[in-house]
């Protein structure tokens, strides 16, 4: 493995992104921006060393970057997701929801967002909460099958085997080629006993 340090982080020059080193593709992100008005490319430039960041799990750099990307446009919800991700990370959860209601604020019709928000609640061991945000997925979009996994891990969580059996059966309907969605089944019918 060929590494290199660069500042304080030791950066795997092996990790690529398309045909360049994580570290590559920050020092190109970094370079002069010319002949921009509309500021499409300064967006789109912070936007990608704010996901090379995130992808490098250097989450503080990737903080400021996604404000940066806000602060350039804060109508899309994906890009507050993307913080919203980037602060549960960092274990800002309060910060992290709220970046997740702004989501919802622009783009509540989103069941991608509505996941997001449901496996940060997850992780947070806050699953009836995880649950609201999964249920309000799969209405949004019942083929969502993010909702419908959310839904069975959650329901694991709390030991409930027969409801987490029922939402791994939708997410088999949605997705029925996935054979590990049938694996997941039979595990949950097992724990059923």
């Amino acid at each position: 493995m060929d590494q290199r340090v660069h500042g304080s982080a030791v950066i795997d020059r092996s990790q690529s992104f398309g045909s360049l080193s994580a570290h590559g593709a920050l020092v190109i992100l970094q370079g002069p921006y010319q002949g921009d008005p509309a500021g499409r490319q300064e967006f789109y430039a912070w936007l990608g060393k704010a996901q090379t960041q995130q992808a490098m799990k250097s989450y503080n750099d990737s903080l400021i970057s996604y404000s940066k990307v806000l602060a350039l446009n804060n109508t899309r919800g994906d890009l507050w997701v993307k913080e919203g991700i980037v602060q549960g990370s960092m274990k800002l959860y309060n910060d992290s929801m709220k970046s997740f209601d702004e989501a919802i604020a622009i783009d509540s019709k989103n069941a991608n967002i509505w996941v997001e928000k449901g496996d940060e609640q997850r992780s947070l061991r806050l699953y009836n909460d995880s649950v609201v945000s999964y249920r309000k997925a799969a209405s949004i979009n019942r083929n969502s099958t993010g909702a419908w996994l959310g839904f069975a891990s959650a329901y694991e969580a709390q030991k409930n085997y027969k409801s987490a059996f029922a939402a791994i059966s939708n997410a088999t309907i949605a997705s029925p080629k996935s054979a590990s969605y049938r694996y997941i089944s039979g595990y949950y019918l097992l724990a059923l006993g």
